[in-house]
């Protein structure tokens, strides 16, 4: 279903991504929730519901069971024609947040000869899930 704002299918995310709360289970299953203002021109903010769920998942891969700096790549199942994918990896620790420990999520999203890249600060949750405390694209 396509909407009277954009020619990109309803469920895009194209207009509503400045910043995603990405919560990660620690079985590897994740959950995202996005909010905040537009960010025009965005990969990361036009992903799919199936490129977000392949990102989400590559995420928690980096941040349960990589070791710092391996990289794990991703490719979403779209049918869209130019499917955007990309790699994660996590390194290191961020400063704490809320006495919780936060490590670096590094993130790079790819689309034809489109490239963005991004570094999320994700805090683990006492309940054993990441949730992003910060986001820049880089």
């Amino acid at each position: 279903m396509l909407n009277s704002y954009t020619t990109r299918p309803a469920y895009s995310w194209s207009r509503s991504t400045l910043a995603i709360i990405l919560l990660v289970g620690v079985n590897g299953v994740g959950h995202a929730q996005i909010y905040g203002q537009p960010l025009k021109d965005s990969l990361f903010g036009s992903m799919t519901k199936e490129e977000n769920a392949a990102f989400t998942n590559a995420s928690a891969k980096a941040l349960n069971n990589a070791k710092d700096g391996a990289v794990t790549l991703w490719q979403s199942p779209s049918t869209r024609k130019t499917a955007i994918s990309g790699q994660v990896y996590a390194d290191g620790t961020a400063a704490p947040v809320a006495g919780n420990t936060c490590r670096k999520l590094h993130a790079t999203f790819m689309q034809g000869t489109a490239r963005e890249n991004w570094l999320f600060s994700m805090c683990r949750q006492p309940d054993g899930k990441w949730k992003a405390a910060s986001q820049t694209k880089a």
